[in-house]
């Protein structure tokens, strides 16, 4: 049997639930696993999860990608491998209340929404895998 590798993750961040669709392709068929969820972080960390799961140096190419936007975009790191690092020098103490291990990471979770979908964008870098919103590869189809 053929092993299905991730090619795509669709995120849906609505008002009031997210839906993450993982799409894993074999040279003959497609599965999609849909997951749904209440909270938006926990989007995120299924997200980490099943790139991780995939991809053995996952964390250390997250860890980069991260690295790479952190200059010049942004001043917190999304992720990091040591929570003590994850909010700087300045601001370790909100490691305690806002960081959670995920996938061999510690995942910022003081983050708004275009924050966190940022995390996933650069997750899918990270793996090179193709993301989307589940709205517009719905819209690319023609009906």
């Amino acid at each position: 049997m053929t092993q299905r590798k991730i090619s795509h993750i669709l995120t849906d961040f609505g008002a009031n639930s997210v839906t993450v669709v993982v799409r894993r392709k074999t040279w003959h068929d497609d599965q999609l696993n849909i997951y749904h969820f209440k909270y938006k972080i926990d989007a995120v960390e299924k997200v980490l999860r099943e790139l991780n799961e995939e991809l053995s140096d996952f964390a250390r190419r997250m860890c980069d990608i991260d690295e790479k936007y952190l200059f010049g975009r942004r001043s917190r790191r999304y992720v990091h491998t040591e929570r003590e690092r994850l909010f700087g020098e300045e601001r370790k103490d909100l490691g305690d209340k806002h960081a959670r291990q995920v996938a061999g990471l510690w995942l910022n979770t003081d983050l708004n929404h275009s924050q966190m979908w940022c995390v996933i964008k650069e997750a899918c870098e990270a793996a090179e895998v193709k993301h989307d919103s589940l709205r517009s590869f719905i819209q690319s189809f023609k009906w």
